[in-house]
């Protein structure tokens, strides 16, 4: 008997961990991947290094409040001297909640540098963004980049020498809303397959 209160709050605690949104994290880093816990005072040369290319947080868990549609950045290997082909559009509902993680090398001085890392998210990436393509940083002629289908892990080659190179990452566990063409597609399937089906029950 003395065994239900425990079994009953195990429950509960289950319950309350499946209820409790549970932000973002990086799972894994590779090469020359550094994890910053908190944003950098953004203070000039505050994130100067010729060994690290640095991650960190912006923002976890933030909600819109509006429905939004974007490409969702293409999967396999972008150079950033080719021109960028856009990804599937999809809208993502009202409530979704997004994490802004942001990597970023900054060599010391004007020094040339050419440095890997990999980093990998329990969330899946939607977006990346560079200066010239509506996010920041000035990735260069030799630069890439490297999503994974799962679009759980992205690797990056930059080679920085005088400018900051520094990509902005967009993760969600969300959903994209199916389309109206695409519920108008799905409704004419299901009819299809509901008059197959009673033409062998006939």
């Amino acid at each position: 008997m003395a065994r239900k209160p425990t079994r009953y709050l195990l429950v509960a605690l289950a319950l309350l961990a499946w209820c409790t949104p549970v932000s973002a994290d990086v799972i894994g880093l590779g090469g020359s991947a550094c994890l910053i816990d908190a944003p950098p005072s953004w203070a000039p040369g505050s994130l100067e290094s010729n060994t690290c290319i640095f991650g960190f947080y912006l923002e976890k868990d933030l909600v819109l409040g509006d429905p939004i549609t974007i490409n969702l950045t293409q999967t396999g290997t972008q150079y950033y001297d080719q021109p960028i082909i856009p990804g599937p559009k999809v809208t993502f509902g009202p409530g979704a909640a997004y994490d802004i993680f942001f990597t970023s090398i900054d060599p010391v001085g004007t020094t040339g540098v050419r440095l890997e890392a990999a980093f990998t998210f329990d969330q899946r990436i939607i977006l990346l963004l560079t200066e010239d393509r509506d996010i920041y940083g000035f990735p260069e002629v030799g630069d890439w980049s490297t999503l994974s289908a799962d679009r759980n892990e992205l690797f990056l080659h930059f080679s920085a020498g005088a400018h900051v190179d520094q990509i902005m990452v967009v993760t969600t566990n969300a959903e994209p809303i199916p389309e109206p063409g695409s519920m108008l597609l799905l409704g004419i399937g299901l009819v299809g397959l509901g008059r197959a089906w009673r033409k062998r029950r006939g």
